[in-house]
């Protein structure tokens, strides 16, 4: 692939690096939460909204470079029907854990 495509190496380098940066952040704030920590309630928001709108920020920017690229039509229209599955799929996780730590008895008993 990088042979026929060579922008292709320094795309899938920051994609990588970008995605393993918001699992970090995660991992980071999962951590904090597990710990104890007295505002677990907005570290978890915080964090959810990083997810969602890191993911689709790499997801768009992923595109765009690709859009600009000489790539086969029928590759360009796999990768936004992909890219758009996988948004959906982020989208439906952010919306289940918003819901949970904002209504959730537990989360109110925690953290008030």
């Amino acid at each position: 692939m990088f042979l026929h495509f060579p922008w292709y190496k320094g795309l899938t380098i920051f994609m990588l690096i970008s995605s393993g940066a918001i699992v970090c952040y995660g991992f980071i704030a999962g951590c904090m939460i597990w710990g104890g920590n007295a505002n677990g309630r907005e570290i978890a928001k915080n964090y959810l909204l990083v997810y969602l709108f890191g993911f689709i920020a790499i997801k768009l920017l992923g595109i765009a470079v690709i859009y600009g690229k000489n790539v086969p039509s029928e590759n360009l229209t796999f990768v936004i029907q992909d890219a758009l599955k996988q948004q959906f799929c982020q989208v439906i996780i952010f919306v289940i854990w918003w819901l949970y730590f904002k209504k959730s008895k537990r989360v109110q008993n925690t953290y008030g």
